[in-house]
């Protein structure tokens, strides 16, 4: 538990004392080499490293290790076209097929037994990879706002902790998705399309966001309207169509509610009401307000739909909720800016104690926090057991 302690408080020091800066978008090409934007590139090197390898080389962490390790066990004998290809007996995406599939063609570990039972050793591979496509998007998206170390003790609670390292596809897909908003807020719609696409393929549900294209676009909203329909109907016979009944199944037949939906859904009302209410505060282009607005809009639907026709099923609402969170990041880290600059620093505090108790209530209180104490990482573990495992095949 020390680690997530240490991690959080060490970003929420950064937070108060490094004054704010100009995003990366705001930064001319010209000036790359001062010695400022210099600085800001190294600290942002450092922390994907330090992000991949929390993420990345985590043993037994995390609410999904064991499903996750049991599925990278299913792609030992499998050939390339079975782990890429949708299949009716199974609801892995092709994306992270092909991650599992590449990294049994390369697994050194491949006769190690990290106990007598399960082999564990490439899904460490399989976790790094995943992490360090996350820890790349993801970080990108924080560099991308004025205050990267608020809006990384933001995130860290629940989308680092909780999806990241909980949610293995839904996380990666996530980190794909923060960058792609910003993408699309730059104008860069096809790189945009291009990243959902690549998300959809590690987790499925990020094909939800293809939509966003038809607020966002100022062209001949008809036809876009048809290319949007058109891409999404495409990418749902590759990757929904042989998932359909299994997909009802889980999440509408029967009536599953996860644990603190409602709370999760609750707390994306406050980023979404000030917002509605202060947009024109916010240094938000006119595409850029558009994506918020339109995450705004779904944040309060959702919460609604928990609490009246659909409380019964929250677990769907809450795996969709997961990827409008982001608009915490966003709004809080920018709330500030709504307040005299000599107050700001103690907003940034309040907002730092309020994600401070978040982590507090999730650590002690939630009903699977469990999973995730205590943190363990392969980098530092004692490897005896491995090692005499090597030395005595006939253990295994």
């Amino acid at each position: 538990m020390l680690i997530y302690w240490l991690l959080f408080l060490s970003f929420g020091f950064l937070a108060l004392v490094i004054k704010q800066r100009e995003p990366l978008s705001n930064v001319n090409s010209n000036s790359a080499f001062n010695i400022e934007n210099l600085e800001w590139g190294i600290i942002r090197n450092i922390l994907f490293v330090v992000i991949a390898i929390f993420i990345g080389f985590r043993m037994d962490v995390g609410g999904d290790f064991g499903q996750y390790r049991y599925i990278y066990s299913e792609f030992l004998d499998e050939g390339f076209i079975r782990s890429v290809l949708p299949r009716l007996d199974s609801t892995l995406d092709p994306g992270f097929g092909l991650i599992n599939w590449i990294v049994h063609q390369f697994d050194a570990d491949d006769g190690i037994y990290w106990n007598y039972f399960i082999r564990k050793g490439g899904f460490i591979y399989v976790n790094f990879i995943g992490a360090l496509i996350f820890s790349y998007f993801f970080i990108k998206f924080i560099f991308s706002l004025e205050r990267p170390f608020l809006a990384l003790s933001i995130s860290f609670p629940y989308l680092i902790l909780v999806v990241a390292m909980g949610y293995v596809r839904q996380g990666i897909a996530l980190g794909i998705i923060s960058y792609a908003l910003i993408v699309l807020g730059r104008k860069q719609f096809i790189f945009f399309t291009t990243l959902i696409i690549f998300a959809a393929t590690i987790h499925k549900s990020a094909v939800l966001f293809l939509p966003i294209l038809f607020f966002t676009l100022s062209v001949n909203r008809f036809f876009l309207f048809i290319g949007v329909v058109t891409l999404g109907s495409l990418l749902y016979l590759v990757l929904i169509a042989t998932h359909v009944e299994s997909l009802v199944s889980n999440y509408v037949e029967y009536e599953f509610s996860s644990a603190g939906a409602i709370v999760r859904l609750g707390m994306m009302l406050p980023p979404a009401f000030i917002f509605l209410k202060y947009k024109a505060f916010f240094s938000f282009n006119l595409i850029q307000e558009k994506i918020w607005m339109y995450c705004a809009a779904v944040s309060i639907v959702l919460f609604f739909l928990a609490i009246t026709i659909a409380s019964n099923n929250t677990t769907a609402l809450d795996r969709i909720g997961l990827y409008f969170l982001l608009m915490q990041v966003v709004i809080f880290s920018k709330l500030p800016d709504l307040f005299p600059l000599k107050e700001r620093p103690y907003i940034i505090l309040l907002i730092l104690i309020y994600y401070f108790l978040i982590l507090f209530t999730w650590l002690f209180f939630a009903d699977n926090s469990h999973a995730w104490l205590p943190y363990k990482n392969i980098l530092f573990m004692d490897h005896s057991a491995i090692n005499y495992l090597i030395k005595n095949p006939t253990l295994l």
